[in-house]
């Protein structure tokens, strides 16, 4: 959802980039032309549609960073549980609740996982979800541990 609306604000930056380009494209020949005499009023038309380039221009540029930067991971002290989409975005279940990880090494093995998912927090408690699935009782910390295997393994 958070990338689909980043697409449709960027679009629209660039839609009305481009509709004030094309007047001022207009404008500037009309001046050269002499058929738009020079003025007050088409002097403050002209710069505005130059700083409204100019912003839009550079608000782009933040929206593209804001999607290139990771999300922060969320707060796993918290004792709400989870919310994790299954195969369709509608449909939501909620995950098992367990005890908060105290162990900075097992969040430092979070962290790990989610930079290396390009900080899709969803996604790495998703695989460690399958991994708990799929071996019960282990150690938190080895599911971690081989959901980055995992994924390194895939990288290959």
């Amino acid at each position: 959802m958070r990338f689909n609306r980043l697409i449709f604000i960027g679009t629209l930056i660039l839609f009305i980039a481009l509709l004030a380009a094309g007047l001022l494209g207009y404008l500037v020949p009309q001046f050269i032309r002499g058929l738009l005499p020079v003025n007050v009023f088409t002097f403050l038309i002209t710069l505005f549609l130059i700083v409204a380039i100019a912003l839009l221009i550079y608000g782009l540029f933040l929206l593209v960073r804001k999607q290139q930067s990771p999300p922060r991971p969320r707060d796993t002290d918290s004792d709400e549980p989870l919310e994790l989409p299954v195969e369709a975005p509608f449909i939501r279940r909620r995950r098992v609740q367990r005890q908060p990880i105290q162990n900075s090494d097992d969040r430092e093995l979070q962290y790990r996982l989610i930079n290396m998912l390009a900080g899709d927090a969803a996604a790495a408690e998703r695989l460690v979800a399958k991994i708990r699935q799929n071996h019960p009782g282990m150690p938190e910390d080895w599911y971690w541990q081989r959901a980055i295997k995992d994924v390194e393994r895939d990288r290959l």
